[in-house]
């Protein structure tokens, strides 16, 4: 066992955890990721991930409390993708761009936004591009570019309505969207990719993640459509919907992640939902 300096990304107060040295120096991945709970260096939950040199190479926010249903899902057939898997290389990637810019991805295509990462390491770009092609395909459609910054001054006026991702963007408006921003349930698809032993596993489940969320906010347009009493629909009710058709506990901040994908990326008007979970109780 080994002492580590891991630093808060929202108080950023320092302090040392105690990790295991020969599992991180074996960790085919190159990254491990480590669960900073809460108390233990300060108020803030968060995850860091360590080299095998033991360097933090990044920490970001991870609010622990946030479960993802398990569901049974659908099997999707999808032709061999063992080429397109090799030539993602998701160690290269988390080695060299910060997880916090893999949740604003995620979120910007959950919303429907255009998305422009900026990036100076050119080697990045197809492995990107493929890990987009491989977890999005059968669920989000998706507006994603990546340029280096000189290119993007160039022709800044034919990214006005994207969505930038830059790593060297200001700390302090970055710390002030964590602490507002509701992309809780993002992080955790995240932590959950990042915390998998083994690259394509990780891959798989961050797949099946986003597939997950893309099923289950389709679901909730079904039930809305099928709704016919004149009173709005609670969310607790479709909380029991949809735990009755998926056999799952939701919790309530897992459906207003799944309400946000159906306003914004589906189009979806919400307004026959309450803003309530208990109407009558005015909660």
């Amino acid at each position: 066992m080994v002492e580590v300096n891991v630093i808060c990304p929202i108080c950023n107060k320092s302090g040392r955890i105690t990790v295991d040295e020969d599992s991180i120096k074996k960790n085919r991945r190159g990254v491990t990721a480590i669960n900073v709970t809460e108390s233990l260096i300060c108020s803030h939950s968060f995850v860091s991930y360590i080299d095998k040199n033991l360097n933090v190479r990044d920490s970001f926010v991870c609010d622990f409390k946030i479960e993802l249903p398990e569901i049974k899902q659908e099997e999707v057939d999808l032709p061999d993708q063992s080429e397109d898997v090799a030539e993602i290389k998701p160690d290269l990637i988390l080695l060299n761009i910060k997880a916090n810019e893999i949740v604003d991805i995620l979120n910007g295509v959950f919303m429907k936004k255009k998305i422009l990462l900026l990036n100076e390491n050119e080697i990045l770009y197809n492995p990107i591009i493929n890990m987009m092609k491989f977890v999005f395909q059968h669920n989000f459609d998706y507006d994603f570019s990546i340029l280096n910054r000189q290119e993007y001054i160039k022709n800044k006026k034919k990214y006005k309505d994207f969505e930038i991702i830059d790593k060297e963007r200001n700390l302090s408006k970055r710390k002030k969207e964590l602490k507002s921003k509701t992309i809780k349930v993002e992080g955790a698809i995240v932590k959950k990719f990042l915390l998998e032993a083994s690259s394509y596993s990780g891959l798989l489940l961050f797949r099946n993640e986003i597939l997950k969320a893309f099923q289950m906010s389709k679901s909730i347009i079904e039930i809305l459509k099928n709704y016919q009493k004149e009173e709005k629909i609670s969310k607790k009710k479709l909380v029991d919907l949809l735990s009755e058709k998926y056999e799952i506990s939701i919790q309530f901040e897992y459906l207003e992640f799944l309400l946000d994908i159906v306003k914004n990326y589906h189009g979806y008007n919400l307004s026959r939902v309450s803003d309530y979970y208990f109407p009558n109780l005015g909660l």
